[in-house]
């Protein structure tokens, strides 16, 4: 992700001066001790060097990570939920830490995210300004309200706060000249909040370097003003409540031999290696990649997977595993062992391997009701689901599954192709 920004001092108004310094006489020992101290090795901070801010941008990606999982809404993103988060996407975005892409089926929104952990928004900051250049090189590549920019901060700070009201000022106004006469009523908003967007506009008028007069600056400020969002996201110390949030979210879909935490850890380190390899990830990349640490049943489409079950119970229903009845001594169930066992092999060592496997023979002789017997002594980490087909309806095969495999297809861990209803 893009470079990490070091610790900044507090925020001040820029200084014009700086008073000459003064100190008081120091006796020898106090000397001594200074000079000892000067002396001594100074270490550097996790931001500058890489660690701090490599950390911070993961577990931002983690929020929305465990947002696909969980089919969390993002307010940033029109309350839709998250489907798609896209790591590295330079040089087709400016803005290239995250896109995020949430949508419903009936509204799509995109949401490119630069991550920083401690901005400064002044003039005199050039790696934050730096940033808002690219942020004005994203909204003017992408001229569209489901395009929206976002920077995702360490928690908050007042200056961050007062930025974000700016943003929603911008956003409430249908073009820059409202934008401004609403800025421009006295006592509506507060001096803080005038100085802010004062600052912004001096950093926007420093990004684009030309001759950009007063009017465009406005124009291009209102513009990135209305689709910018700041996000203080307390993922780290000392506050990481969002990010037990994000565990607690995890609970409702943790295996039962684990909890949301060890699902959010796990997905922290996923997300690191998904940042290094410029990851695509969607639903079923996350289930292939943490199949272990999660229900994926919990995971998937209510309504489809509830019709998926019906069609189970009826196929499961409509096959036997006996021979007669109960009216002359019980149902005789054909042992069948030495086939069963075989059965089990060739079954784990197709989903092992990614190959089909077919089993044939005479109608009635017992192909379904045997195949159903050996499911269950399948190892955990299969996925089965069973379809009955005959000729005399319509139906279809879905595939036996194994997802520590994945086809040609995409990273789905299907046996094969399903054949498709005719």
């Amino acid at each position: 992700m893009n470079e990490p920004i070091a610790p900044d001092d507090p925020v001040e108004p820029e200084a014009t001066g700086t008073p000459a310094s003064t100190s008081a006489p120091q006796d020898a020992g106090a000397k001594s001790d200074t000079q000892a101290a000067g002396n001594a090795e100074r270490g550097s901070s996790t931001y500058a060097t890489g660690g701090g801010g490599v950390s911070f941008a993961h577990r931002v990606a983690t929020v929305y990570l465990a947002s696909i999982l969980t089919g969390g809404r993002r307010a940033e993103a029109s309350e839709l939920p998250v489907r798609k988060v896209s790591f590295q996407t330079s040089p087709a975005h400016p803005v290239d830490d995250l896109l995020v892409e949430c949508g419903d089926g009936a509204t799509e929104v995109t949401l490119a995210v630069a991550c920083r952990a401690t901005p400064n928004f002044v003039q005199s900051n050039d790696e934050t300004v730096k940033l808002v250049g690219s942020l004005l090189a994203e909204v003017a590549r992408f001229d569209t309200d489901s395009h929206q920019v976002a920077i995702a901060t360490a928690g908050w700070s007042t200056q961050w706060e007062q930025l974000a009201t700016v943003c929603d000022i911008a956003r409430a106004h249908a073009g820059p000249e409202s934008f401004q006469a609403s800025m421009d009523v006295e006592g509506r908003w507060s001096k803080p909040v005038h100085e802010r967007l004062g600052q912004f506009l001096k950093m926007i008028e420093k990004a684009v370097e030309d001759e950009t007069s007063d009017e465009e600056v406005r124009q291009l400020a209102w513009r990135l003003l209305g689709r910018l969002h700041i996000l203080g996201l307390a993922v780290q110390s000392p506050d990481g409540g969002d990010r037990t949030a994000v565990a607690t979210s995890l609970d409702g879909v943790a295996s039962a031999s684990v909890d949301g935490t060890v699902v959010r850890d796990r997905i922290e380190v996923e997300a690191t290696r998904y940042d290094a390899t410029g990851a695509v990830v969607d639903l079923n990349l996350l289930r292939r990649d943490l199949h272990v640490v999660i229900d994926a049943a919990k995971t998937r489409s209510r309504h489809a997977w509830t019709v998926v079950t019906e069609h189970r119970k009826l196929a499961v229903a409509g096959v036997r595993t006996a021979i007669g009845d109960g009216s002359s001594g019980g149902p005789v169930e054909i042992a069948l062992t030495d086939r069963r066992q075989q059965l089990t092999a060739a079954l784990r060592e197709a989903g092992t391997r990614g190959s089909a496997l077919l089993i044939s023979g005479e109608s009635g002789t017992g192909k379904s009701a045997l195949t159903l017997l050996r499911f269950p002594r399948l190892p955990g980490d299969f996925q089965t689901r069973f379809y009955h087909a005959n000729r005399g309806r319509k139906s279809s095969w879905l595939p036996l599954r194994s997802t520590r495999m994945s086809c040609g297809n995409g990273p789905c861990g299907c046996i094969g192709s399903p054949i498709p209803s005719r």
